[in-house]
């Protein structure tokens, strides 16, 4: 199985469900994993953004994450 594509179809699922719901906290960091997971960074810093407004503190090791990647 191809990663790639495995972590392309989750997005779209959490992109559907976020639709529905686009407060939903663990739904806006799964976004931000997936964008980073793929090296969309700044779609992954986009809904990492959202999140924060919901819970900075929360969001600090993501962060973290996505500025390692970008150097």
């Amino acid at each position: 199985m191809d990663i790639s594509n495995d972590n392309k179809e989750k997005l779209t699922q959490y992109l559907h469900f976020l639709e529905q719901d686009p407060d939903n906290f663990n739904l806006l960091l799964s976004v931000s994993d997936s964008y980073r997971q793929l090296g969309d960074f700044a779609s992954a810093q986009l809904y990492l953004d959202k999140a924060k407004k919901i819970d900075n503190e929360a969001c600090f090791a993501q962060q973290g994450i996505i500025d390692l990647n970008l150097g």
